[in-house]
């Protein structure tokens, strides 16, 4: 199975908000979530 990069992931799931997949909705939820943990990682790293 191809392994998607996560940014393309956001774009393939945020292109249909209205989508009634719950799936996709959970997994655009949980990729979300995962950059912006990423961001702050990274915020903090550079505040020090």
């Amino acid at each position: 199975m191809n392994k998607l990069h996560p940014f393309n992931q956001i774009i393939r799931y945020t292109k249909r908000p209205e989508d009634p997949n719950t799936e996709r909705t959970e997994i655009r939820e949980r990729t979300v979530d995962f950059i912006f943990d990423k961001i702050e990682e990274l915020i903090s790293q550079y505040q020090h």
